[in-house]
């Protein structure tokens, strides 16, 4: 896991044998800010959306953070949104739903303790900025993915802790995890 700013590199030939564009999206105060785990999206509208597990060095918090690209090369873009603050992250996904709008799938741990949960997040806006819903799915979980069925509504994958080689299936009922879903 390493920490880094968050850079976004854009390639102007499709096979990037030509220029690289390089644009920042966060660094931080004096390169204090860090990230890692990064996801890529590309939405409806044929823009990067990017998210991301933040720490500040001189905090202990982890934060889940979604930025919005303005431009195909990321050289403008919203201001990145906490869209969930935890003591820890330990691990994260993310797809575009049919709708346009973003689910984010996250593990929060508790210091000290063996209990890791995940959580879904889904945005009600392409730069996750305004109102979002958060639903938890289960316990003592890790490794994350998340995927889009067929019938536009989120399928999680995560590994059960404590039972090797236990990969469990969540079929979300509504495109928001909320108020059903079916684990597999």
């Amino acid at each position: 896991n390493i920490l880094a700013p968050i850079e976004v590199l854009h390639c102007t030939a499709s096979d990037c044998t030509g220029q690289i564009d390089v644009n920042v999206i966060e660094s931080g105060a004096s390169g204090v800010s860090l990230g890692s785990r990064v996801k890529l999206s590309i939405g409806l509208d044929g823009l990067p959306l990017i998210a991301y597990e933040h720490i500040e060095v001189t905090d202990v918090d982890e934060d889940v953070k979604v930025t919005h690209c303005l431009t195909i090369t990321c050289d403008s873009y919203d201001v990145p949104v906490v869209v969930e603050q935890s003591s820890r992250i330990a691990g994260s996904s993310m797809t575009m739903g049919r709708d346009g709008k973003s689910i984010i799938v996250f593990v929060e741990t508790n210091p000290g303790q063996n209990n890791h949960k995940v959580f879904t997040v889904k945005c009600w806006n392409v730069n996750c900025s305004g109102a979002r819903t958060i639903a938890y799915i289960e316990n003592n979980t890790r490794n994350t993915e998340v995927a889009i069925g067929a019938d536009s509504m989120p399928v999680l994958f995560y590994k059960k802790q404590g039972a090797p080689g236990t990969g469990r299936i969540a079929k979300c009922g509504s495109s928001n995890c909320l108020p059903y879903w079916t684990r597999r």
